[in-house]
Order: C-alpha cells, then sequence, then structure tokens
C-alpha cells in the first residue's frame, strides 16, 4: 500500500465564513499520488474550519459567494447565531484566554509578534460549534486513478473563524495501490 500526503495553504479572510474550491487541488494530488484505487482524506487540523462535499451551484451573489453557501450560513446562522458579544456563548472562559497567551508567549520567543489575546480576540464559539457540526473531514473513493464525487460535486474548505484574517492548512492523505 502507497501513502501520499499534500497540503494547501490557504489564506482566508475576516468578517465572513469562507469558502475555498479544493477539488481542483485534490485531483491534482491524486494524479500525483500515481494511486490508482483507495481512498483520498480532505481535512482541517482547525478547530474552527470545516471540509465539506457538496454540489458546485453556479449562481452568485455580488460578494462572490455561492448561493447554496449562502443559504447553508443562512441554516446554520439560525442555530448557532454569531457570536458577537461575549453574552452570547459561555466559551472562552478566563482559563481559555490564560492558555491562549501562554501559546502566544511560546510563538514570541520564536521572533513572531503577537498581540496579548483579550476575549473580544476569541469571540469565536460560533466558528467552533459550526466547525463541530459540519465536520473536518471527508473521506472519498478513488478508483481507476479518478476521485468519484460525480459531476457535480465539490469539495470545500470552510473557515467560519470571522475574527482575524489567516493562514490556513488543507490535508489532503491518499492510501492505495
Amino acid at each position: 500500500m502507497i501513502v501520499y500526503n499534500s497540503s494547501i495553504e490557504i489564506k482566508t479572510i475576516n468578517n465572513r465564513n469562507f469558502y475555498c474550491d479544493v477539488t481542483s487541488q485534490v485531483k491534482k494530488t491524486i494524479e500525483e499520488s500515481n494511486i490508482e484505487n483507495g481512498i483520498c482524506v480532505v481535512m482541517s487540523p482547525h478547530t474552527t474550519c470545516s471540509i465539506l462535499f457538496e454540489e458546485y451551484s453556479h449562481d452568485f451573489k455580488d460578494s462572490k459567494e455561492e448561493f447554496l453557501q449562502l443559504d447553508l450560513d443562512n441554516v446554520l446562522n439560525q442555530v448557532i447565531p454569531d457570536h458577537v458579544s461575549d453574552k452570547d456563548y459561555w466559551f472562552p472562559g478566563p482559563e481559555h484566554i490564560k492558555f491562549a497567551n501562554s501559546i502566544n508567549k511560546k510563538y514570541e520567543k520564536n521572533k513572531q509578534k503577537h498581540k496579548q489575546f483579550e476575549k473580544k480576540h476569541l469571540l469565536n464559539a460560533d466558528a467552533h460549534l459550526k466547525a463541530t457540526l459540519i465536520g473536518s473531514s471527508e473521506t472519498f473513493i478513488i478508483e481507476k486513478s479518478t476521485i468519484q464525487i460525480g459531476e457535480f460535486g465539490y469539495i470545500y474548505f470552510i473557515d467560519w473563524d470571522r475574527t482575524r484574517d489567516r493562514i490556513r492548512h488543507c490535508k489532503i492523505q491518499i492510501l492505495g495501490m
């Protein structure tokens, strides 16, 4: 059995849920792997991000968001409203803020400058809950070097955390022969 790993770097934008179509990169990775039959796992190592398998909708709002993505956002916001105030959710509590700042200090030792986290910087409980509900990975079958997603299937990386721009990573692992 062959195991092939790859990663996609994604720059996300704050102030909105960020959807990134990674279908072509996944297909290219399968091609590079030379695996004819097996499985392909696409996953996010980030706790506020998801991987979604959905139909490409072909219709867009002015903001370049697909109609189906807007519909998903609307449905999820009814169940999990945006986190705009520290009164909306329990998370993050004082211990989590302390932990986040201790991680920050570790990065500062590596010459990276990070500001101290305050509660307002961590108002992302909604992003964590949406990622938990949607999930962080999808698994696909590969037959005859082709991912089995049909004509309409697309793979999306979603960053639900709207608190700041970030560099995210989408991991791909292919197993097979």
